[in-house]
């Protein structure tokens, strides 16, 4: 599953009314699915938000059934399974990015 940050992109149906709806930071270097650039009403701030997105990632590919499937596609497709071990500490970093008690904004 890929999870990106919400953007509302000009031509969008959301375009037109997106300030009704929330902050919008119209800042075209952030707007990438990879920053918020939009704080819906009830959401207090951008940092809140990230701290959200992250504990829900972190929530996601924690699941038993998802990490049991993962293991069998590994077993299946080892080439991955060497790509993921060569790579360990990088994955292990971006591991702890999304680690909901690291952030202490939240």
């Amino acid at each position: 599953m890929n999870m990106a940050k919400f953007t509302p992109f000009p031509g969008a149906p959301l375009w037109s009314t997106i300030r009704e709806e929330g902050v919008f930071e119209e800042d075209w270097r952030l707007m990438n699915c990879l920053n918020f650039v939009f704080i819906p009403h009830g959401i207090e701030s951008r940092e809140r938000l990230d701290y959200l997105y992250n504990e829900h990632v972190k929530r996601f590919y924690s699941d038993a059934a998802w990490r049991k499937k993962f293991r069998s596609r590994l077993w299946h497709h080892r080439k991955s399974l060497l790509y993921l071990l060569r790579h360990l500490p990088s994955f292990w970093s971006a591991k702890n990015q999304f680690e909901p008690g690291q952030n202490k904004t939240a």
